[in-house]
């Protein structure tokens, strides 16, 4: 994670903000917090809550040992398509 900070931290922060692009595509966009209008906050604010309880719905059946074996196992994943 502190590979991740630097690199946020080191990123030239126009006024408008900056979009991270991988292979052509927007991947992020990094805004000022004093950017966004009120407005604006609500509404990532809102998509934010309204994952959070998709995720929640989906997995309320779910017991925490199959959800952590999965998240374990994902994260073990993802770090194996690292390049060496």
């Amino acid at each position: 994670m502190a590979v991740v900070k630097r690199f946020v931290r080191s990123l030239p922060i126009a006024p408008g903000g900056v979009e991270l692009e991988f292979n052509g595509a927007v991947l992020c966009r990094v805004t000022p917090p004093n950017q966004l209008a009120r407005d604006e906050i609500d509404a990532l604010l809102g998509g934010v809550k309204k994952q959070l309880n998709r995720s929640h719905e989906r997995n309320r059946d779910v017991p925490a040992r199959v959800i952590e074996r999965e998240m374990r196992d994902a994260v073990k994943k993802v770090r194996g398509r690292r390049a060496p």
